[in-house]
């Protein structure tokens, strides 16, 4: 039993990825699978079932909401300073004109085209 441990530890060594190899949890795949074990225990057994048993849910209805509410405010605000930066979808979204005839956006030059509102680039 010991020398299956000790030949997948090797394949781990061998073939892993060396600049990894000194980080915690990348010596050898048993930490991490004991750590993994004893989550998917905790979850559907221990918790759930011995440590929760006689317990009542807790009431989440006021947080999640308020979360909700927050997250709901966070993106109307960030979408108002999109449209704002963008003025208001006034301005081309792909390129704008500086002074020396330079796309801003990919710096491609570009030559406009005589008497005409459209820009080519």
């Amino acid at each position: 039993m010991s020398s299956v441990f000790t030949t997948i530890e090797n394949y781990f060594k061998t073939n892993g990825d060396k600049r990894v190899a000194e980080l915690r949890f990348m010596d050898n795949p048993w930490e991490v699978l004991i750590i993994s074990v004893f989550y998917v225990y905790f979850c559907y057994d221990l918790g759930p079932n011995r440590l929760m048993k006689n317990r009542k849910p807790f009431d989440l209805v006021w947080t999640v909401r308020a979360f909700n509410t927050f997250i709901l405010s966070l993106n109307v605000w960030l979408l108002y300073r999109h449209f704002a930066l963008l003025n208001w979808g006034l301005d081309s979204l792909g390129c704008s004109v500086s002074k020396n005839n330079v796309c801003l956006f990919n710096l491609k030059p570009f030559r406009p085209v005589e008497n005409s509102h459209q820009v080519y680039y």
